[in-house]
């Protein structure tokens, strides 16, 4: 927008006998040492090169290949023994084993969770995988344990509604589906998660249809799956 002189730029001669480059003194640098560990440690790049694989296993997850997935875990863990990712990386694949139904791996890995990252923001899944684990596999007591704590620590959480779920899937396998109800009535009524609220209401369509006969109800409900996840 100028014609003749450029307005705020300074025009300097370069000498071509000369060296130019920009040169600074700073007198002021604070000692610098780099990005630290949780325990104050320095951090190297070449100690974080489990972070591409680590990428790798949330996409195959994402992708639903479980196996590939499972496999690849073990070799990051045997690989990367100090890995900054190995609460992430037990947490997937405790993730991955419950999805192959391999629920004694489940119980096993989420014991070795619950101990060493008890303040991790995944902890109310892992309760809520391992109380389902020890319902499949028929030992009540310490799946009543693990949905107590569940409840109690993590009210909140939607994974006390997907807790609400299988409290009702564990008191249908023991003969008493009527009690199943009103924990499937409460996840729904509570769950702001789509997936959650559907699967709620299928279980309670499907208990109108072949226990109480009461297909009217059990359109009701349906219409809500309909609805909310066409």
């Amino acid at each position: 927008g100028y014609k003749e002189k450029l307005p705020y730029i300074k025009e300097e001669s370069i000498s071509d006998t000369s060296i130019n480059f920009p040169f600074q003194l700073n007198k002021n640098n604070l000692p610098f040492v780099g990005g630290l560990d949780i325990k104050g440690n320095p951090v190297h790049i070449k100690k974080v090169g489990d972070v591409t694989e680590y990428l790798k296993i949330k996409k195959l997850y994402s992708e639903k290949k479980y196996e590939r997935c499972l496999e690849l875990t073990k070799e990051i863990m045997l690989d990367y023994p100090n890995s900054l990712f190995n609460a992430e990386l037990l947490y997937y694949k405790i993730r991955v084993n419950a999805k192959l139904a391999d629920y004694d791996n489940v119980i096993l890995l989420s014991k070795e969770y619950l101990r060493e990252y008890s303040s991790d923001e995944n902890v109310p899944e892992i309760l809520a995988l391992v109380a389902k684990s020890y319902s499949e596999i028929g030992v009540s007591t310490d799946a009543d344990y693990f949905f107590d704590r569940l409840l109690s620590e993590h009210e909140k959480s939607e994974y006390a509604k997907w807790g609400y779920i299988y409290i009702g899937e564990m008191l249908e396998k023991d003969g008493l589906a009527s009690r199943a109800l009103s924990f499937y009535e409460k996840a729904l009524k509570e769950t702001a998660d789509i997936e959650i609220a559907a699967t709620a209401a299928y279980k309670l369509a499907y208990y109108k249809i072949f226990n109480d006969t009461n297909k009217i109800e059990a359109s009701k409900y349906i219409m809500k799956i309909v609805k909310a996840k066409p």
